[in-house]
C-alpha cells in the first residue's frame, strides 16, 4: 500500500485554510485507514472497513474517535486521498489539524480465510508510539475481531454505549464499504443498493444511499429510502432528520417543519449544541416559506442555532435572514462574525457588500465583492448583473437584489452540507459523506441548510445536518 509522505503533506498546509486546525483535546482519537500489508486488490475494502469499525468500537467504549465523516472531510480539506494509509510523520500532523490527542494506525493481512490485524496508537503531542496489539480470527468473524481489538487500546474499557445498529452480514458490510468508497454515483447507488438488500435492515446503508440519491437531486427516491427506517432503528432520529432534508428540498415546507419541530421538541432536554442543526434547518424553512406568529421567525430559530454553536454557516444564515427582512445593521455584525471564523467564505463576502451597500458603506462593499469575486469565479458573472440590472437611481434595495440574483438557486445552508469538524451536530447528524453534499451546497446556493450536504459539520460541508 502507497503511503503519502510527509513531505507532500506540507505543500498542503500551505495552501490549507487558517481555520483548518482545531484545538488539541487528548480524549479525541484519529483512526486512519489501516495498511494492506500484501496489496492485495480484493482485500483493498478491508482498509476502509478498518477505520470504520475501529472508530465504532472506541466511541463504544466512550473514546472521542473522530468520526468517518469528519476524517474524510479533512483528507478532502487537505486533498489527501479517503483512503490513504499515511505515513507516521503525516498522521501525527493530520491528527494536529484534527484537535486528536491520539492517532490510530495498523496494518492487516489475510491469509486464506484467517484475518491477522495489527494496531498502536501514536501520542500526537510527543510523537510517543505506545505498545501494539493485534488479533486474528476467521474473515467472518470481522467485527469481533476489531471489538476485541478496540478493547485492547482502551485497556480493556467495558461499552458505554451500545452499537448504532446490529452486525450485518459480512456480505452485506463488503457493499456498505465498497459504495462510501466509490466514486461514479451509480456505482455507489449500486453497492449501497445490494447491501440493503442483503440486509433489509441495514439502516445505515440506506442513509449512505439517501445521501447519494439527494447529491443526484433524486429527492423523492432519497425520501423513500430514509422513511423505510424503523421508529425502533438506533438511527431513527437521523432518518428523520434526513427525511426532514428532502421534504425541504421537495419544497414541502410545512412538512419539513413538522419534522424538524418534533426533533426539536422530542430532544428539549439535550445540550443546545445538539440541537444547533435542527434550529438551523428551522430557520431556513422559515426563510423559504415565510414566517407566521405563531411559528416563529427565521431569526429566532437562526439566533438559537448560533447562540449553542457558532459554526460559519449558522452565523452566514443568521446574518442572510437579517438582510432579507431589512435588517441591515444586523446583518452587518453576524456576516462579519461568519467571516472571522472563515475568511474564505465568498458567500459571506458577497451578502455583506449587499448589507454595505444598504447602509451607504459603498467603498467597503465594493471592496466585499471584489473579495467574494476573487475567492470564486461565479461571482464575475453576478456582479455584472447586479452593475447592469439590480441599480436604481433611488438606492439599492438589498433583499430583492439578493433575491433576484440567488432566486435560481436558493440563499440559505442547511445542515446536512457543512458542519465544522468540531461541531456537536456533525456528531450528532452526520453520517458516511456528508461533506460531499455540504460543499455542492455551499458553491450552489448562497444559504446552507443542514442535511443536503450540511449533515457534515465544518470539514468542508456546510450543510445543515
Amino acid at each position: 500500500m502507497h503511503r503519502i509522505p510527509l513531505a507532500w503533506l506540507f505543500v498542503v498546509l500551505i495552501v490549507a485554510p487558517s481555520g483548518s486546525a482545531f484545538a488539541q483535546t487528548p480524549d479525541r482519537m484519529l483512526v486512519i485507514p489501516f495498511e494492506n500489508s500484501r496489496s492485495e486488490p480484493r482485500y483493498q475494502w478491508l482498509s476502509e472497513a478498518s477505520a470504520v469499525l475501529m472508530t465504532d468500537g472506541l466511541r463504544e467504549r466512550g473514546a472521542g474517535a473522530i468520526t468517518r465523516g469528519e476524517r474524510v472531510s479533512a483528507f478532502e480539506q487537505l486533498h489527501l486521498p479517503v483512503a490513504a494509509s499515511l505515513s507516521r510523520a503525516t498522521a501525527i500532523k493530520v491528527g494536529q489539524l484534527l484537535g486528536a490527542g491520539e492517532v490510530v494506525v495498523g496494518s492487516f493481512t489475510v491469509e486464506g480465510e484467517e484475518l491477522t490485524v495489527t494496531a498502536h496508537t501514536i501520542r500526537v503531542d510527543v510523537g510517543r508510539v505506545q505498545p501494539q496489539a493485534s488479533e486474528r480470527g476467521q474473515l467472518t468473524d470481522l467485527f469481533e475481531i476489531f471489538d476485541r481489538l478496540a478493547r485492547s487500546l482502551t485497556r480493556d474499557a467495558p461499552k458505554t454505549a451500545a452499537a448504532a445498529s446490529p452486525s450485518p452480514p459480512l456480505d452485506a458490510f463488503e457493499s456498505f464499504i465498497k459504495g462510501l468508497l466509490a466514486e461514479n454515483p451509480a456505482t455507489k447507488a449500486a453497492f449501497l443498493e445490494a447491501a440493503v438488500r442483503e440486509q433489509t435492515n441495514f439502516d445505515r446503508a440506506r442513509l449512505a444511499l439517501w445521501e447519494v440519491r439527494r447529491d443526484q437531486g433524486d429527492h423523492e427516491t432519497a425520501l423513500a429510502t430514509v422513511r423505510a427506517v424503523l421508529p425502533a432503528s438506533p438511527l431513527s432520529r437521523r432518518a428523520r432528520f434526513a427525511s426532514g432534508v428532502s421534504l425541504l428540498e421537495l419544497k414541502r415546507f410545512d412538512d419539513a417543519f413538522d419534522t424538524f419541530k418534533r426533533l426539536l421538541d422530542e430532544n428539549s432536554k439535550g445540550s443546545p449544541a445538539s440541537n444547533a442543526a435542527v434550529l438551523n434547518n428551522l430557520g431556513v424553512v422559515q426563510i423559504r416559506r415565510g414566517a407566521t406568529t405563531e411559528t416563529g421567525t427565521a431569526t429566532y430559530y437562526l439566533t438559537k442555532a448560533a447562540d449553542a454553536d457558532p459554526d460559519p454557516d449558522y452565523l452566514f444564515n443568521l446574518g442572510y435572514a437579517y438582510v432579507a427582512g431589512g435588517n441591515h445593521q444586523g446583518a452587518l455584525y453576524w456576516l462579519r462574525e461568519a467571516l472571522r471564523r472563515d475568511p474564505t467564505d465568498a458567500d459571506a463576502h458577497f451578502v455583506l457588500a449587499a448589507a454595505l451597500q444598504a447602509t451607504g458603506g459603498s467603498v467597503e462593499a465594493a471592496r466585499e465583492r471584489d473579495l467574494a469575486r476573487q475567492l470564486s469565479s461565479r461571482y464575475e458573472e453576478l456582479d455584472t448583473l447586479v452593475v447592469q440590472k439590480c441599480r436604481s437611481p433611488r438606492g439599492w434595495n438589498a433583499s430583492r437584489w439578493i433575491s433576484r440574483l440567488h432566486g435560481r438557486c436558493g440563499p440559505i445552508r442547511s445542515l446536512s452540507t457543512r458542519l465544522s469538524v468540531n461541531s456537536a451536530i456533525w456528531r450528532s447528524f452526520t453520517s458516511s459523506g456528508a461533506a460531499d453534499t455540504m460543499k455542492r451546497n455551499r458553491t450552489a446556493r448562497p444559504w446552507r441548510i443542514c442535511g443536503a450536504r450540511c449533515i457534515f459539520r465544518r470539514t468542508k460541508r456546510r450543510l445543515i445536518c
